[in-house]
């Protein structure tokens, strides 16, 4: 969960499968493998205007923000 939350974020500005192979620590193979099964569940996109940039969906978001409620629940972190 955390390589994917990793990807995810990284991509919500738009990011290089370099950029994230760096930021998830990741070689290019399973970076290869983690792309094509986000953007099969609609949680990434191949940038249209550039070929070679990732972007995470809106339902990419969604999962960032549940999951990132979802921690916080279990590290004790009411909501405010």
């Amino acid at each position: 969960m955390r390589v994917v939350e990793a990807i995810l974020t990284t991509a919500l500005n738009g990011a290089s499968k370099t950029r994230i192979v760096y930021r998830a620590n990741l070689n290019f193979k399973m970076c290869h493998q983690y792309l094509e099964d986000l953007a099969s569940k609609d949680l990434l996109k191949l940038m249209e205007d550039s070929p070679r940039r990732y972007m995470t969906t809106e339902k990419g978001r969604e999962f960032l923000d549940h999951y990132s409620k979802r921690i916080l629940k279990n590290l004790g972190f009411r909501r405010c």
